[in-house]
């Protein structure tokens, strides 16, 4: 069943105008503007709850600039951001379908390409959460 959003909360908001920039950057310039990407966060965490999850993936963030993860951690980072307006299962959904949609596109569109700028899938994967899995 469509889960559809009857009004568009803070965070959703907030998450949805910081993809939009960072997708541009992603798919531009291969890169992670990370002084966007702490201009949201800092709006965030000043007007909401930290949590657990968001504690989680910046740990993760941390991990992945250190170690080879084969995830960057800029999509970590934009996954913190997430994890203010989704649950933990909401942000492993997440993941799948930006996994799957990726797979699909790295073996039948872009073969040839090497490195995949991820966010515009983690974009997509979130619209997916956001309107068809329910909280």
């Amino acid at each position: 069943m469509l889960h559809y959003l009857t009004q568009i909360d803070f965070p959703i908001f907030i998450n949805l105008l910081c993809s939009i920039c960072l997708v541009y950057f992603d798919c531009r310039y291969l890169c992670y503007p990370l002084m966007i990407w702490a201009m949201f966060f800092l709006l965030l965490t000043l007007t909401l709850p930290f949590n657990a999850l968001v504690l989680s993936c910046l740990g993760i963030a941390i991990l992945a600039e250190r170690l080879p993860l084969h995830i960057g951690s800029g999509d970590w980072l934009y996954l913190s951001l997430l994890a203010y307006s989704i649950t933990c299962l909401q942000l492993v959904y997440c993941l799948f379908f930006a996994s799957a949609i990726a797979l699909v596109y790295m073996l039948r569109l872009s073969p040839k390409k090497r490195e995949l700028p991820f966010i515009p899938f983690l974009m997509i994967g979130y619209l997916i959460v956001l309107f068809f899995i329910h909280p």
